[in-house]
């Protein structure tokens, strides 16, 4: 689920509004990663868990 934004032109043309658009899409992009690596983490450790005390 990576939103494909590398090469889109903004809708207005502005090289200015693009490059803040593209930035807040990363900044997004990025967390939504770190979240999803924690939340991978977490449910691997809780799966090792569960397995180590059986």
């Amino acid at each position: 689920m990576i939103p494909h934004y590398i090469g889109n032109k903004s809708l207005n043309g502005s090289k200015k509004h693009y490059k803040a658009q593209d930035r807040a899409t990363f900044l997004t992009l990025i967390l939504q990663m770190s979240l999803y690596t924690d939340q991978y983490l977490i449910s691997t450790f809780e799966l090792g868990r569960q397995v180590s005390f059986k």
